[in-house]
């Protein structure tokens, strides 16, 4: 996964959204069910996703755990997913800068936290109902890069065919710290093609 599929898909997605009507925002924003739109309803962020698709950036993620293996097991039913992602040139570039990371991140798990910053780590970490929003990860961790762990939650309705690995998120901090990852439908041919090797 590189800058050129990345770009791609944002340039795809913009195109796509200068002809959507209130329904497709509705639909991005995890609205357009019962369950999705009673899901978290009443919390800030609920209340800006709309803003998010309209405004956000598309970046490389990389999903490491869920509850469920892929969305077809889940039915319609929303599950968690733990992500780590960076808004930098580096990680845009080349999606696989993540890989060491995580591998560090498994180590620590294996070993007694230092200090406050690795307790609360550990905890989002192997918490099975952890929400971290843009929990910055140590740079001991990433060496020196800026990486962030957020919670996001997989719609099924968004992504049929989800699995562990690099995936499109839509983000935008400034807006919100809700993370959400790009349906399948904005989805670009080359990337498709990726995502299924």
């Amino acid at each position: 996964m590189d800058l050129k599929t990345l770009e791609e898909l944002n340039d795809h997605f913009r195109t796509a959204s200068l002809s959507f009507e209130a329904n497709d925002w509705k639909y991005l924003a995890g609205k357009d069910t019962p369950r999705g739109r009673m899901l978290g309803f009443l919390t800030p962020e609920y209340y800006q996703r709309e803003k998010l698709w309209q405004t956000g950036v598309i970046v490389w993620g990389y999903a490491f755990r869920s509850y469920m293996d892929n969305a077809a097991s889940s039915g319609d039913r929303v599950f968690p997913s733990w992500v780590l992602f960076s808004p930098t040139t580096p990680f845009q570039n080349d999606a696989t800068l993540y890989y060491p990371i995580l591998e560090k991140l498994n180590a620590f798990l294996l070993r007694k936290p230092k200090n406050k910053t690795e307790r609360t780590l550990k905890t989002v970490l192997e918490g099975e109902l952890s929400e971290p929003q843009y929990l910055e990860i140590p740079v001991e961790f990433t060496e020196g890069k800026l990486v962030y762990l957020s919670m996001v939650y997989v719609r099924p309705t968004h992504l049929p065919t989800f699995h562990l690995g690099v995936l499109p998120l839509m983000i935008n901090k400034t807006v919100t710290r809700e993370v959400m990852y790009v349906p399948d439908r904005y989805w670009t041919d080359t990337f498709r093609t990726l995502y299924f090797k």
